[in-house]
């Protein structure tokens, strides 16, 4: 059969995560800099501790950049095809989502700051592919084998170089994307072939991902020194968790309440996280703990605007609030990483 009497082939599931993953980019450069813990950013502390474990599937699709989005969309453009080849449209999604998940629970569990990026799941597309010709290497030519996986350690070895080498590389995530991979091909092998391509997918991605989330209930943080925290700071991070998650529930319903009764939501909410706030300024904290001091301020003061801005029933002098909010937040959150 000659190449053009074979049949095409189209990768179209490669090309909607790519479009995916760009969509959101857009997104997030059109809502706000520096947005992504917002977004679904994943982070030990939120992610494990407080169990928001969509974290771990939005993570894979925000990119802190455009370098970043467009050096993990090139991987998947190249990657992506081969395996929508393998292992049917289905077995892609399987092996992304679930290389991805197990990527993103180590860096959690990994626990030093902020992870995004697909890079997780991309090479997890790898992975699999390297379990693939390890399992079938009798039946394939052995030196396209041999080439083949000769290129998977290069890039594999190439990648835990760049880990130790650059700032802000999460090995973590490249590590346990490619274990995901490879547990998400070698199950799917293991279906029976009697079955369907997307049965296949579904239950080899479906075990990963259940072993994924378990673990995620009850593994912590192992970067996170939250245990060895002074008590009035682990009450203070309490106290944001319960004042944020009130914040949100307020703003996602207005409709349902008078401009006063959202004002004194508001108010409640920024006199418990003052009073939050004026336990850790008379707790003598050393210099350790400035940032935090400095954010919890900066928040307060965004949170009084808030409220002030909803009891007039200004709605751009509230947006102004929420920004100011949130630029607290990112500033914290980049200066602890």
């Amino acid at each position: 059969m000659t190449a053009a009497d074979r049949p095409s082939f189209d990768p179209i599931v490669t090309m909607v995560l790519i479009a995916l993953n760009v969509t959101v980019f857009v997104v997030g450069a059109t809502t706000g800099e520096a947005r992504v813990f917002e977004l679904g950013a994943n982070a030990g502390s939120q992610t494990l501790t407080h169990h928001e474990l969509w974290r771990l599937g939005s993570s894979m699709f925000i990119h802190a950049g455009v370098l970043h989005l467009g050096m993990n969309m090139l991987a998947l453009y190249q990657g992506g095809p081969m395996i929508e080849r393998l292992y049917g449209r289905a077995g892609l999604v399987a092996i992304f989502v679930g290389g991805g998940l197990v990527g993103s629970l180590a860096s959690a569990v990994r626990g030093t700051g902020v992870s995004v990026g697909a890079s997780g799941a991309i090479l997890g597309l790898f992975g699999a592919y390297g379990s693939f010709l390890a399992r079938h290497r009798k039946q394939l030519d052995p030196v396209a084998t041999s080439n083949a996986l000769r290129g998977l350690a290069m890039m594999a070895g190439l990648n835990v170089l760049l880990g130790l080498s650059v700032p802000n590389i999460d090995q973590a995530a490249h590590v346990g994307g490619i274990l995901g991979g490879v547990a998400v091909g070698w199950l799917f092998e293991r279906t029976p072939r009697s079955w369907r391509v997307p049965r296949r997918a579904l239950v080899a991605g479906g075990a990963v991902v259940a072993v994924v989330l378990g673990a995620a209930l009850v593994v912590k943080p192992l970067g996170s020194p939250l245990d060895r925290y002074p008590v009035v700071v682990k009450e203070f991070l309490a106290v944001e968790h319960e004042v944020v998650d009130g914040l949100n529930a307020l703003r996602g319903s207005p409709a349902a309440r008078t401009p006063a009764e959202l004002a004194d939501g508001y108010d409640r909410l920024v006199a418990r996280w003052a009073a939050a706030r004026a336990e850790l300024e008379q707790a003598g904290l050393d210099e350790r703990w400035s940032k935090l001091r400095r954010y919890a301020k900066a928040r307060e003061d965004a949170f009084r605007a808030m409220a002030a801005a909803a009891r007039a029933d200004d709605g751009e002098a509230f947006q102004r609030g929420q920004a100011a909010s949130q630029a607290a937040l990112d500033d914290y959150n980049r200066s602890v990483r």
